[in-house]
């Protein structure tokens, strides 16, 4: 499936066939495809919930193809601040292009989360910092939170979270007195999770 073209009508007919209210669009990046603004259009006609994961390149060329609606939110890859989002990315620079990104779709009246993957490299204090960051400064409405779980093909391997580093890192985060200020896209059952409180048997990703 990674190699194969979906047309507009292939998107539509899958988000048919599954029948869920809301709809993740990620990548890749989804700007390069050509044919994303139908179908994002497409979507939001049937009154689905469409959430567009972007690395924020190319939103000043691609921002005009959409308009706000409160069932699309541009939700951004942004993985810590400067150093760490950099050194995750493997380009210096591309934070800076992020956040001009997201203040940009705000200027416009666009609905904004972003999407923040944990890797064991971390630390605590810096992740505090950046979800102050991204909720005082920019105003995001929302974040989402993931461990970095490792995978098969994946050739770093050092840089996943096992059960026990994420239990550690996200209880620490959990107990700083600001966390009840940032706007998390989780239940307490993932959160719980997160901290070790909870263990379930289900995929990683299955959200």
């Amino acid at each position: 499936v990674l190699n194969e073209y979906l047309s507009p009508e292939k998107c539509i007919y899958a988000v048919e066939e599954c029948g869920a209210p809301i709809v993740s669009i990620a990548g890749g990046e989804p700007l390069l495809h050509q044919d994303m603004p139908e179908i994002v259009d497409s979507l939001i006609k049937k009154k689905k919930f469409v959430y567009l994961c972007t690395n924020g390149l190319l939103i000043s060329k691609n921002i005009f193809d959409y308009e706000p609606n409160k069932y699309f939110t541009f939700t951004f890859n942004l993985n810590g601040l400067r150093e760490d989002h950099d050194k995750i990315s493997g380009q210096d620079g591309v934070f800076e292009t992020a956040i001009q990104s997201i203040k940009l779709a705000k200027t416009k009246g666009f609905r904004v989360t972003i999407n923040c993957t944990v890797y064991l490299h971390q630390r605590i204090k810096s992740l505090i910092e950046f979800f102050e960051f991204v909720s005082k400064e920019l105003g995001v409405d929302g974040i989402n939170l993931s461990p970095g779980f490792s995978y098969e093909r994946a050739s770093d391997k050092e840089n996943f979270l096992n059960r026990e580093n994420t239990k550690k890192i996200f209880r620490g985060v959990f107990k700083s007195k600001k966390f009840k200020k940032w706007k998390l896209n989780h239940t307490n059952l993932f959160l719980d999770f997160l901290a070790g409180n909870e263990v379930y048997t289900c995929t990683p990703w299955a959200t």
